[in-house]
């Protein structure tokens, strides 16, 4: 049976992996972004990225120390980005875009909060991160849906 600290790691793990996915993701959508028109949602979308690289930054250091980069929950995590990849001749409107982002952070959300109610984290301090980075990603939903045309 796996200690609570195990069980905790490997939640952690859940969320690293979230947020590697939520980079790759970001990452797809940007390369469909009409740079010319939608320099706005472009600089947010990186913004983005660079606050997953900074959240996992901040988790790794209570994961497993595994890497999970192709593992089954980031594959998990992959399905919510329905992004295709971009080929020449086949171009996504902004709104399309923006509900791609909107459905897998509102994923994320609950990912999150799943982790927040299901782990017993005896950290105070990791548990108020957790939630920061949660409601972070709540806020990333509303500027998401006031992008919309």
């Amino acid at each position: 049976m796996e200690s609570k600290n195990q069980q905790n790691s490997v939640m952690i793990d859940e969320l690293i992996a979230l947020n590697q996915s939520r980079l790759e993701g970001y990452s797809r959508v940007v390369s469909h972004i009409d740079e010319d028109n939608d320099d706005d949602l472009l600089a947010l979308l990186e913004e983005w990225m660079q606050q997953a690289q900074q959240f996992n930054a901040q988790l790794i250091p209570f994961g497993t120390k595994k890497q999970h980069e192709h593992s089954k929950l980031s594959a998990s995590h992959d399905a919510k980005w329905s992004v295709p990849v971009k080929q020449s001749g086949v171009t996504l409107e902004r709104n399309e875009l923006l509900n791609i982002c909107i459905h897998a952070e509102i994923q994320n959300v609950k990912t999150y909060q799943y982790v927040l109610t299901q782990s017993s984290i005896e950290e105070e301090s990791l548990t108020r991160m957790i939630e920061g980075q949660s409601e972070q990603l709540e806020q990333t939903i509303l500027s998401l849906e006031n992008r919309k045309n």
